[in-house]
């Protein structure tokens, strides 16, 4: 005869139970990113920003993504354009429709909830983001 313990028996993933998965966090890179930039492209003056703000919690980059793999921000079909003869070029997305916008994704630390929630307000995070911009556009 066996005797099992009720605290060593297997529980099957998802029941009553069992453990949960672990949240894994990637550290994100804080401030702008260029994605795209006329002048360094094309040599052709910049009109405007757009900027791509992802939301509380959001991954920066998936955020921007379609169901069928293209990426907004970046322009890209994961690696290859959905012809899959062509390579994927940043001229495929905002950039081909405003060839004179510099693009930029902002990065910033979002995660809520967990053990490595962010311990800050969302105004810091929006003037951090609005001084980064303006001397972005100092530089840029």
């Amino acid at each position: 005869m066996s005797i099992r313990r009720a605290g060593t028996k297997r529980v099957p993933h998802g029941a009553p139970g069992a453990p949960k998965p672990k949240t894994t966090y990637q550290a994100v890179q804080q401030g702008f990113r260029e994605l795209y930039n006329p002048q360094k492209e094309t040599g052709s003056a910049i009109d405007v920003d757009v900027v791509f703000v992802p939301g509380l919690g959001a991954h920066p980059e998936e955020s921007w993504k379609s169901e069928a793999g293209f990426n907004w921000a970046t322009g890209i079909y994961d690696g290859v354009t959905k012809s899959s003869s062509e390579s994927a070029s940043k001229k495929d997305g905002l950039a081909r429709d405003f060839p004179k916008a510099r693009i930029l994704l902002y990065q910033y630390e979002s995660a809520w909830v967990g053990d490595l929630k962010v311990k800050t307000f969302l105004r810091d995070i929006a003037k951090s983001m609005l001084e980064g911009l303006q001397a972005n556009r100092e530089v840029g």
